[in-house]
């Protein structure tokens, strides 16, 4: 469930079950061991008929009950959240997202392409017009912007790369 969160609601309640989870698997794991101490006693009181060692059976078999109810009552709330989250929808609209993503990375390097192409003419005009005028300094200077932005979109290229 962590990082599939589409709110805060959703982030704040992963956050708060992250954090309780070990206690549940703790909790579970005693629960399991009483099981396991019903048991014996039960084996035991069959083979006594101690009425003492039945009022105690009776006493972790109520213990168990409860904690059994209050399980349940957690994983049907933790179930009918996760069920409102209607996580595979979730993961459908993030594949669709991702999708137009990919389509519009692919648009803007296109974009990139086509101006470099036009800033790389541009520059090859400046840099004839240097040759023939050496002293322009509007080419100069347009020659030197023009390699600064094709040195920022080969930049730009390599970081969405």
């Amino acid at each position: 469930m962590d990082g599939n969160c589409s709110n805060n609601e959703e982030e704040e309640f992963v956050d708060i079950h992250k954090d309780d989870m070990p206690e549940v698997f703790k909790n579970i794991a005693a629960d399991f061991e009483q099981l396991d101490k019903i048991d014996a006693m039960a084996k035991e009181i069959k083979k006594t008929k101690n009425t003492d060692n039945m009022q105690a059976l009776e006493d972790e078999v109520n213990s168990a009950t409860e904690k059994v109810i209050k399980s349940e009552g957690l994983v049907n709330r933790l179930e009918n959240e996760i069920i409102e989250w209607d996580a595979l929808k979730k993961l459908c609209r993030r594949d669709e997202e991702l999708a137009e993503i990919d389509v519009q990375v692919t648009e803007f390097e296109q974009e990139m392409e086509q101006e470099q192409t036009i800033m790389a003419t541009t520059k090859e005009k400046q840099e004839k017009i240097l040759e023939e005028e050496p002293e322009n300094e509007k080419a100069a200077g347009l020659l030197e912007g023009v390699k600064s932005y094709l040195a920022e979109l080969g930049s730009l290229k390599k970081h969405i790369n």
